[in-house]
């Protein structure tokens, strides 16, 4: 199996012994790994031991052995979101929580015009919160537009940033207002 397809098979878990997980973040597959006895793999899985049993972590995952030491097991896009932060370099592959996803979008690229740069964070502002299900906490057009616009872009180019970051699932077109009932004097007459 290679890398990639490691780390497809192991995203899909809901949660991943510890071996396993250092042995992702350390940018190797788990099927062909023979590196248990390196010093990168014993010094990350010991770091990450003492940091679970020691401190309130949100990669430690709930397990049915009498303790996490025994049979550890971790959220695999948790699990390396805290080794970068204890100076890990992850492959670009390693999952991701959605916070990180999106940061790592918002970093500005040298490859990205200015532009592009603006439209992920139009795209993060915006639809990074909207519940697909719920309409009414979709950005109109109008909103995108306007916020570009404060960003330096023309009104065409707003416009049509606007229609190029929305996601496929949101809603098209005018929102539907909801008829309110309103009193008419005749309504008033009849209800003294």
């Amino acid at each position: 199996m290679s890398y990639q397809n490691s780390i497809e098979f192991w995203s899909k878990w809901g949660a991943v012994p510890l071996d396993c997980a250092v042995t992702l973040a350390l940018g190797e597959d788990p099927e062909d790994f023979d590196g248990y006895e390196t010093q990168d793999f014993i010094f990350l899985k010991a770091l990450a031991i003492s940091h679970a049993t020691s401190c309130d972590v949100r990669f430690k995952a709930p397990n049915n052995s009498k303790t996490w030491f025994d049979d550890p097991v971790v959220f695999l896009p948790e699990f390396g979101e805290w080794a970068e932060t204890v100076g890990w370099k992850l492959r670009d592959e390693y999952p991701r929580t959605a916070l990180n996803q999106a940061k790592s979008l918002l970093e500005v690229k040298s490859y990205f015009s200015n532009d592009l740069n603006t439209l992920n964070k139009a795209a993060f502002e915006f639809w990074s919160t909207a519940d697909q299900d719920d309409k009414s906490t979709h950005p109109t057009n109008d909103q995108v537009k306007t916020w570009l616009k404060k960003q330096g872009f023309s009104d065409i180019s707003a416009r049509q940033g606007a229609v190029i970051i929305r996601p496929e699932w949101a809603a098209r077109g005018r929102r539907q207002r909801i008829a309110t009932p309103f009193k008419t004097t005749h309504d008033a007459a009849l209800s003294e």
